[in-house]
C-alpha cells in the first residue's frame, strides 16, 4: 500500500504539497493552507504516529497515521473557524462604527469593503476589485474614497499597483473615543 508521508524525505515539501493539494480539491483551498502549520504545530503526535506505521509489529497497518492526517485537518479546519467568527465579530463591530462616520449609503459600502480588506487580505483590495464588487467607474470610487478622512485610508503599493484598505487602528480610536463618550454621557 502507497501513502504519502508530507517529511519523508527530510523536508516533506512535496508531500506537504501533495496534501494540501487534495485537501484543497476536497474540502477547500483555506483548509489546505493551513494544514502544514497544524501538522508543524503537532509535529510530537505526528511523529508517535508515524513510529506506530513503521514499527515491525504493525505490518504495514498506516491506519494510525491516516487517522492522525484526518486529527490534524479536524484542528486546521476548527482553526480557521474559530479565527473567521472572530474575523466575522471584528467585522460586525467595524460596520456598527462606520454606520455613524456617513449618511451616504455609497461611502458606507466603500468603507465595509476596506475593512473587510484589512481583516481578510494581506495587501488590500485593488482599485479593479472594487469597481468589479461595487459596480462603479473607477472616478466615481474616487470621489468616494475623497470622503474618506486621510487617516483612515491605507494605501499599499506593490508593483505599481494601489492596494486599499482602512486604517483599523484609527477605526479601533474611533470606537474608543465613541464608547468613552457613551459612558460619559451615562454619569
Amino acid at each position: 500500500m502507497l501513502y504519502i508521508h508530507p517529511f519523508y524525505d527530510g523536508n516533506g515539501r512535496l508531500g506537504r504539497f501533495i496534501l494540501s493539494y487534495g485537501i484543497s480539491n476536497t474540502l477547500t483551498p483555506l483548509i489546505s493552507f493551513r494544514i502544514s502549520e497544524t501538522i508543524k504545530e503537532n509535529i510530537n503526535a505526528y511523529y508517535k504516529a508515524f513510529n506506530i506505521c513503521n514499527d515491525q509489529r504493525n505490518l504495514g497497518d498506516v491506519t494510525p497515521f491516516l487517522l492522525m492526517q484526518l486529527k490534524m485537518i479536524l484542528i486546521a479546519m476548527e482553526d480557521l473557524k474559530k479565527s473567521l467568527l472572530e474575523k466575522l465579530a471584528t467585522w460586525n463591530k467595524y460596520e456598527e462604527a462606520i454606520a455613524k462616520q456617513s449618511d451616504d449609503i455609497n461611502v458606507l459600502r466603500l468603507y465595509s469593503f476596506l475593512i473587510q480588506a484589512a481583516l481578510f487580505s494581506e495587501q488590500g483590495i485593488s482599485m479593479i476589485e472594487l469597481q468589479r464588487n461595487m459596480k462603479f467607474s473607477k472616478y466615481m470610487i474616487k470621489n468616494l474614497m475623497c470622503k474618506i478622512p486621510e487617516e483612515m485610508l491605507v494605501i499599499k503599493i506593490k508593483n505599481k499597483f494601489k492596494f486599499y484598505s482602512i486604517n483599523l487602528e484609527r477605526l479601533n480610536a474611533i470606537i474608543l473615543a465613541e464608547s468613552v463618550e457613551a459612558i460619559q454621557k451615562s454619569e
